[in-house]
């Protein structure tokens, strides 16, 4: 990426409002409001900015790495979304790990959790999707906290208090009726698998 590196987030950021277009979260809000919070938390990081704005292109987007390749970005770039992209049959604990492995995937995967875990998202949502997501992004901040010591980083205090918000949070919410013990995806059975090492699922 030899030309201005503002060139490549604009180009980032184009991509990622066309092609998540008509896309929509959980809470039915535009999925683009997504990467574009978790872009601009990272900044002046501009670089996290760019692999934010494209981190669910792969999934949701309907594309191949290559085509970015062939927009032009960079190999490393594109590296960091690969790392970001949850592979089928792939453990979500799994997944996590690897994008801790790449230096701007460990940034862009935080932030993108402290984004999906914000009170006023999770509040919109059921019971149950609450408490599996609260379970799944435990377990993520968890292996990304592992992370950080077996790298000798500091602790990040802002991770640990995430962690007792969201074990708080979890035990605020009511015990989940029988029917939402059952999960209704392949992915979602296999993160339960991988969640259960963890004791804190009750649900």
């Amino acid at each position: 990426m030899d030309i201005d590196i503002n060139f490549w987030l604009r180009l980032a950021a184009k991509l990622s409002l066309q092609l998540h277009d008509g896309q929509v979260d959980k809470t039915g809000e535009p999925y683009f409001l997504h990467p574009m919070r978790v872009a601009c938390s990272l900044y002046p990081n501009k670089q996290a900015m760019i692999v934010a704005f494209m981190h669910d292109l792969i999934e949701d987007g309907k594309i191949e790495l290559s085509y970015l390749l062939e927009c032009g970005f960079d190999k490393e770039t594109v590296l960091s979304i690969d790392a970001l992209t949850h592979r089928d049959n792939e453990t979500y604990a799994d997944y996590v790990s690897r994008a801790c492995q790449d230096k701007i995937g460990i940034l862009v995967k935080y932030q993108d959790i402290l984004d999906n875990i914000r009170s006023e998202r999770l509040s919109l949502l059921d019971f149950g999707t609450q408490k599996r997501l609260i379970v799944k992004y435990s377990l993520a901040l968890e292996i990304i906290r592992e992370h950080q010591i077996r790298s000798g980083m500091t602790e990040s205090l802002e991770l640990v208090q995430n962690l007792i918000y969201l074990a708080n949070l979890k035990n605020s919410l009511p015990i989940c009726p029988d029917n939402l013990k059952k999960s209704d995806s392949a992915d979602k059975s296999n993160d339960r698998n991988n969640l259960d090492t963890l004791s804190i699922w009750n649900c």
